[in-house]
């Protein structure tokens, strides 16, 4: 059975953010990524993080100061995602200024218990079935120790996050199966993004035009069994396929209007995935995401869905 999970303020964490992305689209600095460590107790295959180095990391004061300081440069700054490294690894970094946030997301690998942070949202990357999963993350065990995690997770929002590669591209079914009924709150997909140059000989990256077949079964089981599964609308899919992706890539919301900190709190020169990332071939759904959240009449139907929805809880 799932646990009860905090509902996001209507005011505060829906309409507002809709009606500043209605009248003033992405405002620069309004959304920012932190490396909150260089440290992580895994090595997975597909990870960008470890293609660049990372020799120190800010101390949890120096933080805190790096934030406050973004705070007051961007005015506009009301959603953090914390990332790594393994960030469940620096809880204490997160847990003193989460607070400064609207909106809180980490992104965990899962092997760390969820703290109960009850108005944070988790992203756990599974990516793939068992098997697909412990080779692609090379710790065995590790996909039935996260569907442990998240079964324990009652009262907490943890989401399922997948990266999609050639290792793990035909088990996208038997996961959704897996999960599907489970704790978890819904489910998204990403696919691999190569690094500059690399397109065409790394073996994890699938072309983009086998991406748009797996994008067409990924939407197929959102119109089924999955609907709610996967909680992400088609039309951020429908936006990652090869006749759309370029004008997506070429404004993307997050090189234009995020920022992204590494570990010494110093802006990466892209986004998250640093400078190597071959935007060309960007796999992230959060662009695609972001891009499809600044379209008006998208805007206005999101607001009066969720209107709708809360409306029916309320006399349910």
């Amino acid at each position: 059975m799932k646990g009860k999970r905090f509902k996001t303020p209507f005011l505060k964490g829906h309409l507002l953010p809709n009606a500043l992305f209605f009248f003033a689209g992405l405002p620069k600095g309004s959304v920012v990524s932190i490396d909150v460590t260089k440290n992580c107790n895994l090595r997975c295959k597909h990870c960008y993080f470890f293609n660049s180095k990372h020799e120190t990391e800010l101390s949890p004061e120096g933080w805190s100061r790096r934030i406050d300081q973004l705070k007051k440069q961007y005015p506009f700054l009301y959603s953090v995602t914390w990332v790594g490294g393994e960030p469940l690894l620096r809880p204490r970094i997160i847990e003193e200024n989460m607070h400064k946030f609207i909106h809180n997301l980490v992104v965990t690998n899962g092997s760390i218990e969820f703290p109960m942070w009850e108005k944070m949202h988790f992203h756990v990357s599974i990516d793939g079935d068992e098997a697909a999963h412990d080779e692609i993350r090379g710790q065995k065990g590790l996909y039935a120790k996260i569907r442990k995690n998240i079964d324990n997770a009652k009262g907490l929002e943890v989401s399922g996050a997948m990266v999609i590669t050639n290792t793990n591209k035909n088990s996208i079914g038997k996961v959704l199966e897996d999960f599907h009924g489970s704790n978890l709150a819904g489910f998204m997909f990403d696919f691999y993004t190569p690094s500059m140059g690399a397109y065409g000989k790394d073996s994890l990256c699938i072309d983009v035009y086998e991406r748009d077949q797996i994008i067409d079964t990924i939407i197929g089981y959102k119109r089924g069994k999955y609907s709610k599964l996967i909680f992400l609308p088609e039309e951020v899919f429908e936006l990652m396929k090869s006749a759309n992706m370029n004008k997506v890539v070429k404004n993307c919301p997050l090189k234009r209007s995020a920022i992204a900190l590494d570990t010494n709190g110093l802006k990466k020169p892209k986004c998250v995935m640093g400078a190597d990332a071959d935007c060309s071939k960007c796999g992230c759904i959060v662009p695609y995401y972001l891009f499809l959240r600044q379209d008006k009449k998208y805007i206005i139907k999101s607001v009066g869905h969720e209107i709708k929805k809360r409306l029916r809880e309320a006399y349910v």
